[in-house]
């Protein structure tokens, strides 16, 4: 298993054998598949609203597996969840399973393309269904006060930074992000760019994408008080780490990621 789905599996540790798992975001069904064959009794929906990535998922896991690409999909999750489906055999078994939600790299694309009412009402469904848990896993941003850094003043972090773009010819990547990111220059602007000016082929669309809409407070106010934040981990991934090393001379010691498991009080 590469480093990576490692990193998105975060969750299985607290799931059970018997798992009805909701993967909102399911992209190609690459995480689904890893659940299943490690879980072959777990009951799989995945949700995208990319009609051609619902395919791949389908030929990855066959048809045992429901795909939804639905306006309405958090009707159906409320439906699936309380088994209206007849998802689940009466056996002693399937009383104790398990539901859990999945938000992987979800919560900034709702934010970059959905209105403040999309927003809204993201939440209210994700935490009016009632699922027993729900893993984050997200892109998040301590604020600049919070900002652990070796440099000394955040010119001489700047100086360095502008170094390397020059040094790695990213003056126009850097002049179409600003116009994007006008405001005043901060370490979270910088870090933002360091993290996305890889995608050079899928830049207009990635260059637009807000990576940081929360930072870890703010993600924590969205929480309702009958969720109990039951696992929590800050950090950054060290793949970022190496090539902003290799490429600037820079050492991030920020995180730039959260993974978050909630679990509904009794």
């Amino acid at each position: 298993m590469s480093a990576g789905m490692e990193d998105k599996l975060f969750f299985l540790p607290f799931l059970k054998k018997s798992t009805l798992l909701i993967d909102y975001g399911c992209a190609d069904g690459t995480l689904a598949k890893y659940i299943k064959d490690i879980y072959p009794d777990a009951v799989i929906y995945g949700y995208d609203i990319d009609e051609n990535m619902l395919e791949l998922a389908k030929q990855k896991l066959g048809n045992n597996n429901v795909y939804l690409s639905h306006s309405r999909v958090f009707e159906i999750l409320k439906l699936i969840k309380d088994n209206a489906f007849n998802i689940y055999p009466y056996t002693q078994e399937y009383q104790t399973h398990d539901e859990i939600l999945n938000l992987s790299s979800v919560i900034h694309e709702v934010y970059s393309y959905g209105s403040k009412e999309d927003i809204e009402e993201f939440w209210k469904n994700v935490f009016g269904i009632g699922f027993d848990k729900i893993a984050i896993r997200n892109m998040c941003f301590a604020t600049d006060r919070e900002y652990p850094f070796q440099f000394e003043s955040f010119q001489e972090f700047e100086e360095k930074f502008m170094r390397g773009i020059v040094a790695n010819n990213l003056e126009k990547l850097w002049k179409d992000y600003r116009k994007i990111y006008s405001g005043n220059i901060s370490y979270q602007i910088i870090t933002h760019f360091l993290m996305k000016y890889h995608y050079i082929e899928n830049w207009d669309r990635e260059s637009k994408e807000n990576y940081f809409p929360l930072s870890v407070d703010e993600l924590k106010r969205v929480i309702p008080d009958c969720y109990d934040i039951v696992y929590e981990n800050s950090y950054l991934l060290p793949y970022i780490k190496e090539y902003v090393k290799n490429e600037f001379d820079i050492e991030l010691d920020c995180f730039t990621h959260i993974k978050i498991i909630l679990k509904k009080r009794e």
